[in-house]
């Protein structure tokens, strides 16, 4: 599992490169601010669900890293994770959209290199996000739905 969250990892720096590079000039912010919303508050809604049962689980004495829930813990925990990770793209798309008023107003940089670059590191996050999300959705369920001692 641990070679599939580096592979999300590089994915997401990859497509945060792409678009810092390649990406359209027009601010993506707003976008990437309703994703990131949509996807933290999907991420919240089941850490609230699997997080008694994870306790539960944990709580358990018969409960060890060999036990088949432990996979359910894990990946429990992988979905805090992913909320923080977008609780950071969304302070940055938030940045994003600020910065341009901040560098008029202030004249302390040039918003041009500074917008391309929270814009690339938020769409990259966001990107990560929704990989590791899916791969939690994915396999907590499978997991559950599986597993006898659910």
């Amino acid at each position: 599992m641990a070679r599939v969250q580096f592979a999300w990892l590089a994915i997401g720096i990859l497509v945060g490169v792409a678009h810092g590079f390649w990406g359209t000039s027009t601010d993506t912010g707003a976008s990437v601010l309703a994703a990131n919303a949509v996807f933290t508050a999907l991420s919240v809604t089941l850490v609230m669900f699997f997080w008694p049962w994870a306790i539960n689980l944990k709580n358990d004495a018969e409960f060890n890293a060999k036990d088949e829930r432990w996979q359910v813990y894990r990946l429990t925990t992988q979905l805090f994770w992913t909320v923080l990770v977008g609780i950071a793209s969304t302070g940055l798309a938030v940045v994003q959209l600020a910065l341009p008023l901040i560098a008029n107003n202030e004249n302390i940089m040039e918003p041009s290199l500074a917008g391309i670059i929270v814009q690339a590191v938020s769409v990259g996050l966001t990107a990560y996000q929704v990989l590791l999300l899916g791969q939690s959705v994915f396999h907590l369920y499978a997991a559950t739905f599986w597993m006898p001692r659910a």
